[in-house]
């Protein structure tokens, strides 16, 4: 049987494809700045934590630089694939950039108190 960790990852992985290839309704009255960036810095912060959970579990060699490497790998792959899947949603280097911050500060975080999120799991 899986692990819990296992299953949260690829089912998180796969609702933010299936969100990141579909047509979203942002005609909303509420409009935040950048909070299009904002999404993205959070998405690949529990990214980056499930990934090193993950590794964790498994013991890889490297879990943060491991959760780091795949979190920015899959950001750029979903960018990719919406320029080439999709006729409603466009590559942007802004939403990899935004991607890449939130997975570095996690990365940062998780190298400060990593193990002690590991020992209350």
């Amino acid at each position: 049987m899986l692990p819990i960790v296992l299953i949260t990852l690829i089912a998180y992985l796969g609702l933010i494809t299936f969100l990141s290839l579909v047509s979203i309704d942002n005609n909303s009255n509420i409009k935040v700045e950048y909070g299009d960036k904002m999404a993205h810095i959070i998405i690949h912060a529990i990214n980056v934590i499930l990934f090193y959970l993950v590794f964790v579990k498994y013991n890889f060699v490297g879990p943060i630089l491991l959760a780091v490497v795949a979190s920015i790998f899959y950001g750029i792959i979903i960018e990719v694939l919406q320029e080439q899947l999709t006729t409603v949603r466009t590559f942007d280097v802004f939403d990899i950039y935004a991607n890449c911050l939130g997975t570095l500060v996690t990365a940062v975080f998780l190298k400060i108190k990593g193990k002690a999120i590991v020992k209350k799991i």
